[in-house]
């Protein structure tokens, strides 16, 4: 579709054809303008607020390299020099304290406090997205048993549709056996194998 629209294609005739919502198209062409405008500084500098525009609209410095034939390094340098890099921004986890998912943007900013405690950060996360309900995978991973020492099993009622923690009851799956206590849930968020 995107490169429909970069050849002059409608936002209406794409609508009808693909049924996607006409703001949802006219978003992608919002870009398609923006790539435009970024492809007149080929081999050159590209101005600094069209690269800030660039960047809080989703454009990763690798594409932009590639686009305008530049290195990589060069457009991450000039980013970084007018001050933009990223952000993060915490979206809380439905019933359970203190815990976070977190995702970058470049249009924000960064709301995260950080310390000094160790750290795990999980690369190849998968496909999930925010709001997408995970933690029923990860509570089976952790169910099999690998705690890594982080407190106690408890054994949920056969058929259980969560595991239960002091009053509260966290929501979860109907997966059968054992389960692993909070402290376990949040570090399970940290880890995933």
């Amino acid at each position: 579709m995107y490169e429909a629209l970069r050849k002059g294609a409608s936002v209406e005739t794409l609508s009808a054809k693909t049924h996607i919502k006409k703001y949802f198209i006219e978003q992608m062409k919002d870009l398609v303008g923006l790539e435009e405008r970024i492809l007149q500084y080929k081999k050159k500098k590209m101005p600094d607020e069209l690269l800030a525009q660039a960047k809080k609209d989703g454009f990763a410095d690798k594409y932009l390299a590639q686009i305008l034939g530049k290195e990589e390094e060069a457009i991450r340098k000039q980013r970084q020099a007018l001050g933009v890099t990223e952000a993060w921004e915490a979206v809380p986890v439905s019933g359970v304290e203190n815990a976070a998912y977190y995702f970058s943007t470049y249009n924000a900013p960064d709301q995260v406090p950080t310390s000094q405690k160790p750290k795990v950060m999980v690369l190849g996360g998968g496909p999930n997205r925010i709001g997408q309900g995970i933690e029923l995978g990860r509570r089976r991973w952790l169910g099999r048993g690998k705690t890594h020492g982080f407190g106690k099993f408890v054994r949920r009622p056969e058929g259980g549709a969560g595991q239960q923690h002091g009053s509260k009851r966290l929501q979860g799956g109907t997966d059968r056996g054992r389960c692993v206590d909070a402290r376990e849930t949040q570090f399970a968020r940290a880890w995933t194998p």
